[in-house]
């Protein structure tokens, strides 16, 4: 899913870049939300030795759950179980699953394994903020620690420093 295109960052942002060049700006801060906060599409959770764990905590806040698979250790091998709805339900704002013991399959605790496939809850509008406060950091950066031109000189910010901020705030505001 392609957040922002060029034409669209460019209402944000005056520049000379053609829209390939800014293109490719906007897709390095795409890939870097999602390597910070997960990608929007079907996500997948795995859970390994759940021992007497009630419930679950996910990266990304649950939209709507696909399927919910436990494997119990028998004897030489696993045996799976895909739950129902009633199996579970989804606490803390999307942030968590819990087990529920009067389902279809009940459970006092989560068993050996769990994999959960679902659809995280979209934050488009924070991550296109995010992906903005990005490509205009490339756009200034100049790579120059201090530039000086006549009387005038100028400090440049720490830029890993500025870019890890805006992806720990987007990582903050997925946390609300």
């Amino acid at each position: 899913m392609a957040l922002l295109t060029a034409t669209e960052m460019r209402t944000h942002v005056e520049t000379d870049l053609v829209d390939a060049a800014l293109q490719r700006l906007l897709d390095d801060a795409e890939k870097a939300i999602d390597a910070k906060v997960g990608p929007v599409s079907a996500t997948v959770a795995e859970f390994a030795a759940t021992e007497l764990a009630i419930e679950l905590w996910v990266a990304q806040a649950i939209a709507t759950i696909t399927s919910v698979v436990e494997e119990d250790k028998t004897g030489g091998g696993y045996t799976s179980t895909t739950l129902a709805s009633d199996d579970y339900k989804v606490r803390n704002n999307g942030r968590s699953i819990e087990r529920l013991g009067d389902g279809t399959n009940p459970g006092t605790y989560w068993s050996d394994r769990v994999t959960i496939t679902y659809t995280a809850a979209t934050d488009t509008a924070r991550r296109e903020v995010a992906q903005i406060d990005l490509v205009k950091l490339e756009l200034a950066f100049s790579g120059y620690d201090t530039e000086r031109a006549g009387d005038w000189t100028g400090v440049v910010k720490d830029h890993e420093k500025n870019r890890r901020g805006v992806l720990r705030r987007l990582r903050t505001w997925n946390m609300a």
